[in-house]
């Protein structure tokens, strides 16, 4: 069996090393882009959660305003003046 010329072993190192950390970049780098949908996911579904309580509270803060100046109404019909 024929060895490797010690010029090409160097060569075949020097074109090896950027192609290996170009890819763990990219595989870093893809990593962190799903973690990042995840995170955007999760903080649209809390969004949307928090605008459906917002909306709740709304109508009974309406419902609560509405029972209050019923009340001052009544209020206001039995006082004397």
């Amino acid at each position: 069996m024929p060895a490797i010329p010690p010029g090409l072993s160097e060569w075949l190192a020097l074109l090896t090393q950027p192609a290996v950390i170009l890819v763990g970049v990219g595989l870093i780098v893809n990593q962190q882009n799903r973690l990042i949908d995840a995170l955007r996911d999760s903080v649209n579904k809390r969004s949307d959660d928090m605008n459906k309580r917002i909306d709740a509270l709304q109508g009974d803060v309406k419902e609560i305003q509405k029972d209050v100046k019923e009340l001052l109404l009544r209020q206001a019909a039995t006082t004397p003046r």
